[in-house]
């Protein structure tokens, strides 16, 4: 059979029937595995091509909706970052993720849903401390947000009644005027000022908006990179 698919002969013919049959075999368990072979290698080829294909059809979209509405091309270049980085978290099942446990059972998603949320929110004491029944609940109802670098997830004065954890990423927090805080800084900038601080994961801010009846920012925070946080309200 090697012989064959290879065009060469090794000189060797099989001597008896047994050996017929089993060369015959051979053949024929090789035609039917480099087929299967062959043709997952083809329908791996075409959803990557129709991913990608997908993909562009889709910014193809969103440039002709923002040139038609006169969007601003910073905030054209912002969108287009923003899907590519939607698009690689896809095809590294980071945002897909969601879609996935939508086709489990509620029993299912709910025990999946723990596990990924319980090391984030045990981040800060309440929830470390929080009875072992009562924290699946809190992971439930946590919900997650993807943002793009430069979003504004919070501004100072703002009025909030939700807490924020980060799961990845880097956010900038700069304490006093919001119109400060909106402007993305370079290092050397973050280290000539003192109100102004890098955020890694894991971490979290606005604790106090859960445990307080009126609770005003008193920092604006910004997204130095893609950033994914969840939030959990009162």
């Amino acid at each position: 059979a090697t012989g064959i698919f290879t065009g060469s002969d090794f000189g060797l013919q099989p001597g008896f029937w047994g050996e017929r049959a089993f060369v015959v075999f051979a053949m024929f368990a090789s035609f039917i595995f480099l087929s299967t072979t062959v043709s997952k290698i083809v329908v791996m080829f075409n959803q990557i091509a129709q991913e990608n294909n997908e993909h562009e059809e889709l910014m193809v979209q969103f440039k002709d909706f923002m040139s038609k509405g006169g969007v601003p091309f910073a905030v054209q270049q912002k969108v287009r970052r923003y899907l590519e980085y939607q698009y690689k978290a896809r095809r590294e099942l980071q945002a897909r993720r969601f879609e996935m446990l939508d086709k489990l059972s509620p029993w299912l998603r709910k025990e999946v849903t723990v596990h990924i949320n319980r090391h984030i929110l045990t981040q800060h004491p309440f929830f470390r401390e929080m009875p072992e029944y009562l924290l699946p609940h809190a992971c439930i109802i946590a919900v997650s947000v993807l943002c793009a670098p430069g979003d504004v997830v919070l501004q100072t004065g703002q009025k909030k009644e939700t807490m924020y954890f980060v799961a990845r990423g880097k956010l900038q927090v700069t304490v006093g005027s919001c119109e400060k805080g909106s402007i993305m800084l370079d290092d050397e900038e973050l280290n000539n000022d003192e109100r102004a601080q890098v955020m890694p994961a894991p971490g979290f801010f606005c604790a106090d908006a859960l445990f307080q009846d009126s609770w005003t920012s008193p920092y604006t925070v910004m997204c130095r990179t893609h950033v994914e946080l969840l939030k959990i309200g009162k």
